[in-house]
């Protein structure tokens, strides 16, 4: 808990930028996308003319803003007056409000800029300082952000160290500190190296969306044996079956149409 409470002002730093290009987006569609008439708007946010890879690999994408998982044992201990019942209210607010975000951005830069918009949004926009606002700020938001999912990350790795070399590892030891020092290395590395991480956002969306969503549940809910019903069991298999399909589907779907370019 001390350490998500540590990284609450960078937290809120980042939201200050995310809210800012958000505002920026949906503002400028609302200003000028309707100049190109409202038949053709309309026309560019349909859903009834996307392909099926098109929805596959907007779901991938789409699935990132939902991918809180990792830090959930953290939010929910840091929770006054913790109980599961709260904690199904926070996580209702915060995936409405994360789905409205998504939903209201994509609906703007697509109906704004329709199928000639970049993988990145803010491509599309002609340099000027607002625009570059916008950059700065995202470059601020991931920057601000990067510890807090990062920590998620540190966790796992030392606690997958700690079982398969048997040792007792702690986030203030020296192996933890070279294995930050070295991950973070390497995450720089291939961030510099990628002009589009539109791709790598993807490739994450349809591998750990998937199994975040619907394999993990599933598993835990068939391991969970005081409550294992028939139709506890059936709902269970019902969800890692769902979430192995979207992963195959998805995945093969990202790597066609953004990786092999396949249309």
């Amino acid at each position: 808990g001390r350490r998500l409470s540590l990284l609450r002002f960078s937290s809120i730093a980042g939201l200050v930028c995310t809210l800012y290009v958000f505002a920026y987006v949906v503002g400028d569609f609302a200003c000028n996308g309707f100049k190109v008439g409202l038949k053709t708007v309309v026309s560019r946010v349909s859903w009834l003319e996307a392909r099926p890879t098109s929805l596959l690999t907007g779901t991938a994408r789409f699935s990132v803003a939902f991918m809180a998982h990792f830090n959930a044992p953290s939010f929910y201990s840091d929770l006054c007056d913790r109980r599961p019942s709260r904690f199904v209210l926070v996580c209702a607010v915060a995936f409405s409000a994360a789905m409205l975000i998504y939903g209201l951005f994509g609906i703007s830069g697509y109906g704004r800029f329709g199928d000639t918009i970049s993988s990145n949004a803010l491509a599309s926009y002609e340099l000027n300082t607002s625009v570059l606002l916008m950059w700065l700020g995202m470059g601020a938001c991931v920057t601000a952000s990067f510890p807090l999912v990062f920590a998620a990350l540190q966790d796992a790795l030392l606690a997958l160290c700690s079982r398969g070399l048997g040792w007792n590892l702690s986030c203030g030891g020296r192996f933890a500190q070279a294995m930050t020092v070295t991950s973070v290395l390497v995450i720089a590395r291939i961030g510099a190296g990628l002009e589009d991480l539109g791709v790598v956002i993807s490739l994450l969306g349809s591998l750990s969306g998937a199994a975040l969503s619907f394999i993990v549940p599933g598993a835990v809910m068939l391991n969970v044996k005081r409550r294992l019903t028939v139709k506890f069991a059936a709902l269970g298999y019902f969800f890692v079956i769902i979430g192995i399909a979207l992963m195959i589907s998805s995945l093969a779907a990202v790597v066609l149409v953004d990786i092999l370019q396949w249309r």
